[in-house]
């Protein structure tokens, strides 16, 4: 993993909260770690939609559990206390090739 990391300029991470310390290993392998868009079963509750801008909401998943999706409003406080229970992807851009992914989106 170091040998990846090294080498790697971006990363996309499928990420589900069960491993905090992963987000602490990324950052500290000099990566600048961003959120993507959640994945939430159920249906989303009004302390939910406080936190979150739902997406996507009444997704019948193949086994007919619902589902919804939504972008966190505001930063995490601790990562560590408030990520343990979600699944999301991570864009992770290695600190090095900060300007060079920036100046890609230039031209998008």
């Amino acid at each position: 993993m170091p040998r990846l990391l090294r080498n790697a300029s971006v990363l996309w991470v499928e990420f589900i909260g069960k491993d905090p310390l992963l987000l602490d290993y990324i950052i500290d392998s000099g990566f600048i770690v961003f959120d993507t868009e959640y994945f939430f079963m159920g249906k989303p509750t009004d302390a939910a939609r406080e936190l979150f801008d739902v997406s996507r909401e009444n997704i019948t998943l193949s086994t007919n559990a619902t589902a919804w999706f939504g972008f966190k409003k505001k930063p995490w406080n601790d990562f560590n206390v408030e990520f343990k229970l979600v699944q999301t992807d991570l864009l992770c851009i290695n600190r090095a090739c900060v300007d060079q992914f920036l100046a890609a989106g230039r031209y998008l």
